[in-house]
């Protein structure tokens, strides 16, 4: 009986566990097919099918004659697959070793084609070079590569946990190019990288390479927005629409088959009116007269047993603008130093000090804040006329030195000229303005005193924002509220008048500041943009009926159409004028012959050589000075000073003098005389815009060849 009992207890435990198991199976398959079925449902979906993008192909950017500055081409891309996060660093364990061969190799290329090199390895091969990199530096680099690996996929785990992360290229982060043999090793190795994916997407191409950066802008390689430039403020325009590729996948994340496609749209084009041809040369033509300066003021240095100078006094920043002076084209715009498309990463490595100081970010076409010295001389000459100051008579005598109006001013407090041997005279408006006197304008300076000077300087658009609407984008903030952001550096400079002296200083200006502001240093701050604006003014001004002149400021523009894939015009470039100034006839036809003086006369009533004389002629021995361009060139040398920093060399122009076409702005940075470093600048420009009429001019001349 007790054998009995004890069995029936066993039954009936063993009913129990299965009554129980059963229930707990029961609710368990009712919560998951009733309670949380749909959540379920699109959770295996969502596990199992993919929405995969497939980028669409930004718009071409042309140039103003149709050749092709930027274009988009197709390319190997490495993406990963979110998985969790162990198994993503087991990925990247396998992965990083075979990048770190092309990681390396672009370091060592960046490292041994600098400028800082030195002749470390002179006595070696390249391939020997190479592999001493490579000893002394593999384990610093992997940790680098293996870190940004992780950075990139961890930053994109949240948003993008289930769409593919793009791990490269991603210039300046992990590898700037995926090579075959990278891809043909990844295919090798498909059971250690199973999420590991290759795909061909399209990737910008920027037919000039580093040149134009702060114009053109540039892309973020992972979103493929735009970053800066044109590439940023005309995004909506060049992105196109994005298609998609709805795939199954497997475990590890990898598609298995296609369900559906929905194609791309391309993006729409842009016609610049940019140069192509003009821009190259004018950024070249800076970086060979920034190379020339450079190497100048070493061999100075040395030859006078001083001190080399340091990295932070020589020239490494500066800005060339090129205009239509008809309707504000712009036809080139090169800022230095150059932004390497490659490393974009260390543009804004602010713990290094080149970088801190020279900023290649900014675009100092437009950014920059620099006095303009001497090139605002004719902007003070025509107030000085206009406002009585002086007249077509008015001449002093440069003796070098300037003791004040009354020449009372104690000897600490006296300025001179550039040339503290003098300029002789007796010297007009003209030749003040072709030998960049300053004893002239140091007591116009004092008769015209800071409103008048502030002014003037307004009239021509200095102090004031330029519009370039074409480097603007809109953004909306939460609350709707939309505001315009530059996607270029942008500075509207400094302009004191004398409300605005006496707040800063507590004083009013005279004497000495007032001088000083009649050569174009003190209180004034102005960009390139600026200045070729003004001297396109001065350029384009046409008489009127009452035989005075109307000058025109032109709001810049780049971009002259945008056109969708299909030929649809979607935006076309209006030509739109800022302000129109009047100008005295006497006062504009003086400084105009000033300007003319400055590139060509050689000698005149004062017996001097105008400041850019020497870069406009050639000397052909027993011939003398010969022009080496088919028509008259005016210009304006300025050598500014500023605390913190050595001279800065800027020149202005226009051309040809007689039927003015285009005007030039030249700013080197530390660049010492404006007419020996931007002259050789502006020169190389009019031989390329005007190319056919100088090989003509040359072509008929035995001599100037």
């Amino acid at each position: 009986m007790k054998d009995n009992t004890i069995l029936k207890i066993r039954w009936n435990i063993i009913r129990i566990g299965v009554v129980v198991i059963g229930l707990y199976l029961i609710v368990g398959l009712v919560w998951l097919q009733v309670v949380n079925g749909r959540q379920n449902a699109e959770f295996a979906v969502e596990k199992s099918v993919r929405q995969l993008p497939i980028p669409a192909t930004r718009g071409v950017i042309y140039d103003r004659d149709g050749d092709v500055l930027v274009n988009s081409v197709s390319s190997y891309v490495i993406t990963i697959a979110h998985l969790s996060k162990e198994e993503n660093m087991a990925i990247i364990d396998n992965l990083a070793p075979v990048l770190i061969e092309e990681k390396i190799l672009e370091e060592f290329e960046k490292a041994y084609t600098s400028d800082d090199v030195g002749d470390l390895f002179a006595d070696k091969t390249r391939e020997e070079n190479y592999q001493i990199f490579y000893n002394e530096n593999y384990d610093a680099i992997f940790a680098e590569l293996h870190a940004a690996l992780v950075e990139v996929v961890e930053e994109h785990s949240t948003y993008r946990r289930y769409q593919p992360v793009r791990i490269a290229p991603l210039a300046g982060r992990t590898i700037n190019h995926v090579t075959p043999e990278i891809i043909a090793q990844i295919e090798g190795m498909r059971v250690d990288l199973p999420n590991v994916m290759i795909e061909i997407q399209p990737e910008r191409q920027y037919k000039i390479g580093d040149f134009a950066f702060h114009l053109l802008g540039g892309i973020n390689p992972i979103d493929r927005e735009g970053r800066e430039g044109l590439e940023k403020s005309y995004d909506d325009y060049l992105r196109g629409e994005d298609g998609m590729r709805l795939v199954e996948v497997n475990a590890y994340g990898r598609p298995t088959s296609e369900l559906g496609v929905v194609s791309p749209v391309q993006g729409a084009d842009l016609r610049l009116t940019i140069d192509l041809d003009l821009q190259v040369v004018a950024e070249q033509a800076l970086l060979d007269s920034m190379a020339a300066t450079r190497s100048k003021l070493i061999n100075a240095a040395k030859s006078k047993g001083r001190a080399i100078p340091a990295t932070e006094d020589l020239p490494y920043s500066g800005s060339v603008v090129v205009l239509d002076v008809n309707n504000g084209a712009i036809l080139a715009m090169a800022s230095l130093p150059q932004v390497d498309r490659d490393n974009y990463a260390a543009v804004w490595n602010v713990d290094d000090p080149f970088i801190s100081r020279f900023k290649p970010g900014t675009n100092w076409a437009t950014g920059s804040a620099r006095p303009p010295g001497s090139v605002v001389k004719p902007i003070l000459g025509i107030a000085g006329i206009e406002t009585g100051v002086i007249d077509e008579n008015t001449t002093i005598y440069c003796y070098g030195v300037y003791k004040g109006l009354y020449e009372v001013w104690n000897r600490q407090y006296w300025r001179y000229c550039w040339d503290r041997s003098g300029h002789g005279g007796p010297l007009d408006l003209p030749l003040a303005l072709k030998n960049s006197c300053n004893l002239y304008f140091y007591p116009l300076g004092e008769k015209l005193g800071l409103d008048n000077i502030s002014e003037y300087y307004h009239k021509f658009g200095l102090g004031d924002r330029v519009e370039f609407e074409d480097m603007q984008y809109s953004t909306v903030d939460e609350d709707g509220v939309e505001s315009i952001g530059y996607a270029t550096s942008m500075s509207k400079g400094t302009v004191v008048d004398d409300a605005r002296y006496e707040e800063i200083y507590g004083s009013v200006a005279r004497g000495g500041v007032l001088a000083q502001a009649g050569i174009g240093q003190g209180d004034v701050r102005v960009n390139p943009l600026q200045i070729a604006l003004y001297t396109a003014m001065l350029a384009n001004a046409e008489k009127q009926e009452d035989g005075n002149y109307l000058a025109t400021r032109w709001n810049p523009y780049v971009v002259d159409m945008v056109q969708s894939i299909d030929g649809e015009v979607l935006y076309s470039a209006q030509k739109d004028v800022a302000d129109q100034i009047e100008i005295d006839a006497m006062a504009l036809e003086l400084t105009r012959e000033g300007m003319r003086k400055v590139t060509e006369e050689y000698g005149g009533t004062d017996g001097n050589v105008g400041t850019a004389y020497y870069q406009f002629h050639k000397n052909y021995g027993s011939q003398g000075y010969l022009p080496v361009l088919p028509f008259e060139v005016a210009g304006k040398t300025g050598t500014a000073q500023e605390s913190g920093w050595e001279d800065h060399g800027w020149f202005i122009s226009y051309a040809p003098y007689d039927d003015p076409q285009i005007a030039v702005a030249v700013l080197m940075e530390q660049g010492q005389s404006g007419g020996t470093t931007g002259g050789p600048v502006a020169l190389a420009i009019y031989e390329e815009y005007f190319a056919d009429e100088v090989a003509a001019y040359r072509a008929n001349s035995e001599t100037i060849k």
